[in-house]
């Protein structure tokens, strides 16, 4: 049998449902897999669910076997100091299998219904590049009732449509960079969060991320600082509603994902 050396565990979120501010930077808006984005923070340029930025060009193979918290010495406990723990199946040199399951934790952030679909890769060894399958699952809140749904095989080889159209919007991004308002008057929320103290920005205002997902008015928003702009202080911090801001497409390459033909 073809063993592959190490894998891990992605994961594309429909993000029209959902409160990162990814939702806006590289949701696939139209056509197959509309409204769907890998599920990754927005200065994070590598798409394996809870790694770290990779120095770019580097390879999927370069990423940790898991993103272990606090001491070391523990033993790696996926959700208790590890969001995420590869997998890897090989050949040992008796000839006896080797093998371990990659594991993935999160829990449900905010009242609104998501919809995820969860993808298995194989980052190193015969079959790198090769995606294992998929399973597509979802959750609703209810007056603060989680309740899971649609739980079942997305493509049970490879990767759906979805996935697909997710990836190649994916690799055509970039994260971080400058954002700029897109409204004439866009409104953002002071640190105090006192609506009282509510500032408006011409459009084509200039922002840089500085933290991610948050919720205003029970909408998806981000919290970025100014860049430097004409009458406007630089780094002054606000909460600004990712609807109201538009990606200038000027940060760091992705980490590509490979997209089979």
């Amino acid at each position: 049998m073809n063993y592959p050396a190490k894998f891990c565990v992605l994961l594309v979120v429909l993000l029209s449902l959902a409160s990162k501010p990814v939702t806006y930077t590289w949701r696939v808006k139209e056509g197959e897999g509309s409204g769907f984005a890998i599920d990754q923070f927005s200065d994070i340029n590598n798409p394996v669910y809870g790694a770290a930025n990779l120095e770019y060009p580097n390879n999927f193979d370069d990423t940790p076997a898991n993103n272990q918290t606090g001491n070391k010495d523990l033993p790696v406990a996926i959700g208790a100091n590890a969001t995420y723990i590869m997998g890897h199946a090989r050949k040992k040199k008796n000839g006896k299998d080797d093998k371990s399951s990659a594991s993935l934790s999160d829990k449900p952030r905010g009242s609104a219904a998501k919809s995820f679909e969860t993808v298995a890769l194989c980052l190193a060894g015969r079959d790198a590049g090769k995606y294992l399958g998929s399973v597509q699952w979802g959750y609703e809140v209810v007056n603060g009732v989680l309740t899971p749904y649609n739980i079942q095989p997305a493509a049970p080889e490879g990767i759906s449509a979805n996935f697909a159209a997710a990836a190649k919007q994916w690799n055509d991004s970039k994260v971080g960079g400058t954002f700029e308002t897109v409204s004439e008057e866009t409104k953002a929320l002071p640190p105090s969060t006192k609506i009282s103290e509510i500032e408006a920005f011409p459009k084509g205002t200039k922002v840089q991320l500085t933290d991610d997902a948050a919720f205003w008015d029970k909408e998806p928003a981000i919290w970025c600082r100014l860049a430097k702009s004409p009458g406007l202080a630089k780094n002054r911090t606000f909460l600004f509603k990712v609807k109201d801001l538009q990606s200038m497409n000027d940060g760091e390459k992705t980490i590509k994902l490979p997209i089979p033909e």
